[in-house]
């Protein structure tokens, strides 16, 4: 049983480094994403979620990336008069130019299902298992449209 769940593993792995082959960050970020303030309430914050329709911001302070903040964070928080600085982590951060496969996993060894994409340490988007999703998505139906 332990033989095949790490052959399993293995051949996933190797599939997943095939399907982002050839891929950035920058090519599957968001760029330019909006933001938020530590300052913000978490109600104001909850309601511009709802608005934009987004569920991860990333949290901006004196023109730098200070966190990110999901709508898992601000659950439990919002009737509190909490602000976005009392619920915002840490976030995973990668560069524009980094290996899509490798990001990937740093997402999975993070336990965290986004990152702050920065350059020159200003904020140039921000990725998540979405956007990994989609492209594997992507790239899966064309590998199967052309070998049949």
């Amino acid at each position: 049983l332990f033989i095949y769940g790490a052959a399993t593993t293995e051949s996933r792995t190797v599939l997943l480094d095939e399907l982002l082959a050839g891929l950035t960050v920058a090519d599957l970020m968001t760029p330019d994403p909006p933001t938020t303030t530590p300052e913000e309430t978490v109600a104001a914050l909850g309601d511009r979620m709802l608005a934009d329709r987004r569920t991860r911001y990333p949290v901006v302070a004196d023109g730098r990336v200070a966190g990110v903040v999901t709508l898992a964070d601000l659950r439990g928080a919002r009737g509190s008069g909490a602000t976005v600085g009392d619920v915002m982590r840490d976030p995973v951060r990668l560069a524009p130019e980094e290996d899509a496969f490798e990001a990937f996993a740093r997402l999975g060894a993070a336990r965290t299902s986004e990152a702050v994409v920065e350059r020159d340490g200003r904020l140039a988007g921000i990725v998540s298992e979405e956007e990994f999703g989609h492209a594997l998505t992507v790239r899966r139906g064309f590998q199967s449209s052309f070998s049949g």
